[in-house]
């Protein structure tokens, strides 16, 4: 069933009506191929997805309109199942509604700003969302996500991977697989977890947080550069056995706050500045760049390790080293002790 114009037409057999510009459709309905568009030359027409309750089952639905898409209701997209909201001013998404694709291979699209006041949970195999605007407790992806800009609001919870594509802001974000940031920045104001590989896909990643950003897997630099910016309470490991092809990077504070633990080797292209008020090391450390730098307001403590820095080095102070080795020039400002 398809409109001209901004309202549905139509009705068949199968469980699917129209009315106005309401497309219903009924408990236990089994439709293949919707396809809902109106005339581009109509800009107040909407399209509201409203259940009659009960378990709605649908192959593929196409919508395209020049207004909002209200999703009332939750939907299972089965068989060869894909939806695609391809038009439209803003998919606005009642509390607790679901989008289920079940079908091997099924993909869920949503090009349109989407907004909701409470946790809609979007599931396929693949799914991309242009953008979140505004979402004031969370949403979650199960399937393989890739999301445009986030604006504002709340926790961002990824069951697979994870394709960044525009700048991110949220309370929070989790991904239980791989994570690559084809955009500058993702900032959160609580934690940022990743328990996949991080790649950057980008020349220059910042992750702005107040929590922990937290890596399970290996960080590939891809030749980019990564930079951290902490406020009070955030924090980072980094474990230079999992840390590859990086130019530069940079930890650094945004309110005097933020702390920094190291171990391995830690390898970039050009330079490494650590700027937080708690720097430690948590193993054995090895600094491979131009030059690294720890800049911070109290001397670093070595926790009873070894540093290595290969290149050049500049330092408030240090504390607690077993054996410092610098193989370029050393600046230090404040006392450099080492058992």
């Amino acid at each position: 069933a398809s409109s001209g114009s901004d309202n549905f037409i139509g009705s068949n057999a199968t469980g699917v009506t129209g009315s106005g510009n309401t497309l219903t459709i009924q408990s236990g309905a089994l439709v293949d191929d919707i396809v809902v568009t109106t005339n581009a030359s109509i800009t107040s027409g909407s399209f509201t997805f409203a259940s009659a309750g009960g378990s709605e089952t649908v192959d593929n639905l196409t919508v395209d309109v020049d207004g909002q898409v209200l999703v009332n209701t939750n939907a299972t997209f089965s068989g060869s199942a894909s939806l695609d909201i391809t038009g439209g001013s803003l998919v606005s998404v009642s509390p607790l509604a679901t989008f289920t694709v079940t079908s091997t291979g099924g993909h869920l699209n949503i090009t349109p700003e989407i907004s909701t006041t409470a946790n809609p949970v979007l599931r396929a195999d693949t799914i991309s969302v242009g953008k979140i605007g505004t979402f004031n407790q969370g949403i979650s992806f199960v399937g393989d996500t890739t999301v445009g800009v986030v604006s504002q609001g709340g926790v961002v919870s990824v069951t697979g991977d994870l394709n960044v594509t525009g700048q991110f802001g949220g309370t929070s974000l989790s991904v239980s697989g791989d994570t690559t940031v084809s955009t500058s920045g993702i900032q959160t104001s609580s934690t940022q977890t990743y328990s996949g590989n991080f790649t950057l896909n980008n020349s220059n990643v910042l992750l702005t947080a107040s929590g922990a950003v937290s890596f399970a897997g290996s960080v590939i630099g891809g030749g980019h550069s990564l930079e951290f910016f902490f406020g009070s309470g955030g924090s980072t490991a980094l474990d230079g056995s999992a840390i590859t092809g990086l130019n530069s990077l940079v930890v650094t504070t945004l309110s005097g706050a933020g702390s920094v633990t190291l171990t391995g080797p830690i390898t970039t292209t050009t330079t490494q500045t650590y700027s937080v008020p708690t720097i430690s090391l948590v193993g054995d450390t090895t600094l491979n760049a131009t030059t690294a730098t720890f800049s911070t307001d109290t001397s670093v403590a070595g926790n009873g390790h070894n540093l290595t820095v290969n290149g050049a080095f500049s330092t408030i102070g240090f504390a607690g080293l077993q054996n410092l080795n610098v193989t370029g020039t050393t600046s230090a400002r404040n006392t450099i002790s080492t058992s």
